[in-house]
């Protein structure tokens, strides 16, 4: 799967995707607050809502299984409250109780 979004990472901004265009539009009108608040962001992609969560948040750690999407993604947003990590199947993140 990973080398199947490695592979469309190139373009998947631009191809016509109703289902990410949805999440999108779920993202902007869901009603939560993101100001001044860390964010983990799980599939990030290309990084077009980290974006949109970068400008908000205080700090931002984006994750994707796929090295392209993180590629396109490292492009976009370069500022250092946000790091782009690479996750795994057995990826465990401990939160702060």
């Amino acid at each position: 799967m990973a080398r199947a979004y490695d592979g469309w990472a190139a373009c998947y901004d631009v191809d016509v995707n109703r289902t990410r265009e949805a999440a999108a539009r779920a993202l902007l009108d869901c009603g939560l607050h993101f100001d001044g608040v860390d964010v983990v962001e799980l599939g990030c992609g290309t990084g077009r809502h980290t974006q949109w969560l970068a400008a908000r948040a205080r700090s931002v750690v984006a994750l994707d299984f796929s090295d392209g999407m993180l590629a396109q993604a490292r492009e976009r947003i370069r500022a250092p409250h946000v790091r782009f990590l690479r996750m795994g199947s057995r990826m465990v993140v401990q939160l702060p109780t």
